[in-house]
């Protein structure tokens, strides 16, 4: 999955341009989880604050808020070119047991 490469925060009005720390999300009745946005370090507080209010005045359902790290995860993806073919079948042939 790709995630947004900035913030969800707006902060006076102007997009937050540093890149996101976690995943924001609502867990209700311990059954359902649902992502609300990206935060960056530095506007956590704001984010965890924003989303209190909303829930206070009804405009989000109530839950716990779930802030949790993003970790990155970097594949060698196959694309389906003739050169990943190739490079699959010269692998297959490393590993094939005589």
């Amino acid at each position: 999955m790709s995630l947004p490469e900035y913030c969800s925060l707006k902060v006076n009005g102007n997009d937050c341009k540093i890149p996101p720390s976690d995943i924001v999300s609502i867990i209700i009745q311990e059954k359902e989880e649902y992502m609300v946005g990206l935060v960056c370090k530095d506007h956590k507080e704001q984010m965890q604050r924003r989303l209190e209010d909303l829930q206070t005045s009804k405009q989000i359902p109530l839950g716990s808020i779930k802030f949790e790290g993003i970790k990155m995860v970097m594949t060698d993806c196959i694309k389906g070119t003739s050169e990943d073919y190739v490079e699959i079948n010269l692998n297959r042939n490393k590993f094939a047991h005589p």
